[in-house]
């Protein structure tokens, strides 16, 4: 059999594999740990009123509105997936108060930072859950949601796991069904392997790409200029319903956190087919070129005298031929 027609193969499987849905995945359950932290402890009783675990949190399902935020059907309910600490969450709270926000995080210490953040920053119809993020049809009703958020999710390329990664076809269709019409769902990645395959990901769903790049901070992008705004509308299609809209972007390190754009994260991932034997002999020069090779015996004298040593005492000090091996062996 060619190379040819194995790649095809491999591709054919695995095809047939992400058309077939994972079986749901199970989180550990809170009430089970035999010693619960802080933020644990927390999430039941400091933020319980605010804050779900993975039981409580299904129990709200068509109900977020009127039994957790207290407000009407009309008010926009909006939902970010995998929170992280919080930073996208708070921001949202407080530029957005007049709509309710959800928030979905496994890890203990992030979910409470990020209620906790939003609350600082003056949200007032915030709440989180800690619930996995392909389980969200257990939570969300048809027609209850409005816009979704997905930054920057595990992109599952060490090891490689596709049907992993939450951005998939079948997660994205019950996402779809949950939004209310006029919608939108927003993707970021800073991984361009993942953000390339979810594209494809995309096409089997309803979604339609509003808008797409590859260099989110560009410039002349129209995203960047409006940071989380809207960047386009479309006009209504022929049903008359306003259409559910999917914002497709890459997230590198903003340039809050990066003076110098060769020193984003985007340009520290290797790229397909990448040659790692390159290293080896790059991580050398460098020892080369900050002087270890040389240092040893170049400071050793001058280091002694500063200290107040003279002369090595015979059978007790190392010598620098016994140790050289040793400084060779760190450097290679």
């Amino acid at each position: 059999m060619s190379d040819e027609n194995e790649s095809e193969n491999k591709a054919e499987k695995l095809k047939d594999k992400l058309e077939i849905r994972s079986p749901r995945p199970r989180i550990n359950l809170t009430r089970e740990l035999p010693k619960p932290n802080s933020y644990a402890v927390a999430m039941d009783v400091d933020y319980k009123d605010i804050a779900f675990n993975e039981e409580r949190s299904p129990l709200n399902k068509g109900h977020w509105r009127d039994l957790v935020f207290k407000v009407t059907e009309e008010i926009p309910l909006d939902v970010e997936v995998g929170t992280g600490a919080g930073h996208h969450f708070a921001h949202h709270a407080q530029k957005y108060p007049d709509r309710c926000l959800v928030g979905l995080e496994i890890k203990y210490k992030p979910l409470i930072q990020s209620i906790r953040r939003a609350k600082m920053a003056g949200g007032i119809h915030n709440a989180i859950c800690r619930y996995h993020a392909f389980n969200l049809d257990q939570l969300f009703a048809d027609n209850e949601v409005n816009n979704v958020y997905i930054h920057c999710p595990d992109p599952w390329v060490t090891p490689r796991k596709p049907r992993n990664r939450v951005v998939n076809r079948h997660v994205l269709s019950d996402i779809y069904k949950m939004q209310r019409p006029g919608s939108f769902l927003e993707f970021k990645t800073d991984s361009r392997e993942y953000f390339l395959w979810a594209l494809d990901e995309i096409k089997e769903t309803s979604y339609k790409i509003e808008f797409q790049t590859i260099d989110l901070y560009a410039a002349d992008n129209i995203y960047r200029k409006n940071m989380s705004d809207r960047v386009a509308r479309r006009s209504f299609p022929e049903t008359g319903l306003p259409p559910r809209g999917s914002d497709m972007a890459t997230l590198p390190t903003p340039p809050s956190r990066s003076v110098v754009r060769f020193l984003d994260r985007e340009h520290t991932i290797a790229p397909p087919n990448y040659n790692r034997w390159l290293v080896p002999p790059a991580a050398l020069a460098i020892h080369l070129a900050i002087g270890q090779a040389y240092a040893f015996s170049v400071y050793n004298q001058p280091l002694n005298r500063l200290i107040g040593l003279t002369k090595s005492v015979e059978g007790t000090d190392w010598t620098l031929p016994e140790i050289g091996w040793i400084f060779s062996i760190a450097i290679v």
